[in-house]
């Protein structure tokens, strides 16, 4: 038996579950949504935030980047997270 995809009883369905308080709703958003509506991409906003951090941070930033291959901006997030859950 086939499958097949009717947009019409999906949009419907949708409806549905938007205009319902007892059904809960999640929304997962993929890789790349963010470059649709212009936004930097990991890579861009790694690169784009270094320039606007002290000396002292760029420094910080730099050795947390170095940590694994292929760092992100999101790596030096975690891990500035981390600290601050240690510290507490």
């Amino acid at each position: 038996m086939a499958l097949t995809f009717e947009p019409l009883r999906e949009a419907e369905e949708l409806r549905e579950q938007l205009g319902s308080d007892k059904r809960r709703l999640l929304l997962l958003f993929g890789a790349g949504t963010s470059q649709s509506v212009g936004i930097d991409s990991v890579a861009a906003l790694t690169k784009n935030v270094r320039p606007e951090l002290t000396p002292a941070q760029q420094s910080h930033y730099d050795r947390i980047l170095a940590l694994q291959p292929s760092s992100h901006i999101e790596h030096v997030l975690n891990n500035v997270r981390l600290c601050r859950f240690h510290r507490r």
